[in-house]
């Protein structure tokens, strides 16, 4: 199925375009199909800070050829440490990202192959609530690592807290096909535990 997507036409990701799925520090509770889309979620086990963590990585087929992905995330709790997709903190810290999987986990690549989040490229986040729009102080960024008022999932700035569900869709660019499979990413830590994280709505072209 496609549909209509910015000036291009994407494609809906379905269960048969997914090649695996890893995780650390995760327990998977949805991985398939609901209706004719893929959906995938999972209950965060690991809290506290340092190593290990807890991270996801849906690494999708190349028998679509693809450059670019748009996904939705939603999640609850709160962490001081997180990334999505290929992370990016600019413009408060354009060198630095948080793309921690630890310990290693076979398959499971930091930052799922996509690049860094950057607007002048084209990454977008948008259509969000209790996220990087909620707030005057936060600011819009692939991943943080720190305990700034800028940080829109810390404990202390979270809107409506830990309870509260937060979300966003992802625009997102992806690394050259030859650095391997890439697809949807996201890691946590200094966090807290029995929270999840849902993963739907994966349009690729």
């Amino acid at each position: 199925m496609a549909v209509g997507y910015g000036v291009g036409t994407g494609y809906v990701v379905k269960a048969s375009d997914v090649n695996n799925v890893y995780t650390t520090g995760i327990t998977t509770t949805t991985n398939g199909n609901i209706g004719d889309t893929y959906v995938y979620q999972g209950t965060i086990n690991l809290g506290g800070c340092g190593n290990p963590n807890s991270a996801v990585f849906i690494q999708l087929k190349n028998s679509i050829s693809w450059s670019k992905m748009t996904c939705y995330f939603e999640m609850n709790g709160v962490a001081s440490c997180w990334a999505f997709n290929g992370g990016g903190n600019a413009p408060t810290n354009p060198t630095s990202d948080y793309l921690e999987v630890t310990p290693p986990t076979t398959g499971l690549v930091p930052g799922g192959n996509m690049e860094r989040y950057n607007q002048a490229l084209g990454d977008r986040i948008f259509w969000q609530q209790n996220a990087f729009s909620s707030n005057a102080n936060f600011v819009t960024k692939g991943s943080a690592c720190d305990n700034d008022p800028t940080n829109f999932f810390h404990s202390s700035f979270a809107t409506g807290g830990s309870g509260s569900v937060k979300s966003f869709w992802m625009t997102s660019r992806r690394k050259d096909s030859s650095v391997g499979l890439a697809g949807p990413f996201h890691c946590r830590s200094c966090n807290n535990t029995g929270t999840y994280i849902l993963i739907k709505n994966i349009i690729i072209w």
